[in-house]
């Protein structure tokens, strides 16, 4: 078997092929081949807000929080009330223990 005959022979069918390609492409105005440019890496540019609309921003965030603070829903336990919880939490978990043993 001659390969390198047969090597040569296919190399030139592939470029008759790929010559053919790059003719209907260019009829058709469409390539499929790999553009060889790199995609840029650059960062898009970021919008910035002024320092006026930043103070607006936050001064609006803070009243949403003070209006969830003071609202009624709001409740804030006393310590007897945690102590009294956490009392009975331990007394759960000691009832678990048990139950595993």
């Amino acid at each position: 078997m001659d390969f390198s005959g047969l090597i040569k022979e296919l190399v030139a069918d592939r470029d008759r092929i790929n010559g053919v390609i790059a003719a209907l492409e260019s009829i058709n105005g469409v390539s499929t081949t790999p553009s060889k440019k790199r995609p840029s890496k650059k960062r898009p540019s970021r919008r910035t807000l002024s320092a006026a609309a930043r103070a607006r921003i936050a001064a609006a965030q803070r009243a949403r929080w003070a209006k969830i603070r003071l609202s009624k829903d709001h409740h804030v336990m006393s310590k007897e009330q945690r102590d009294l919880m956490s009392k009975a939490q331990r007394a759960r978990y000691a009832r678990e223990r048990a139950t595993k043993v």
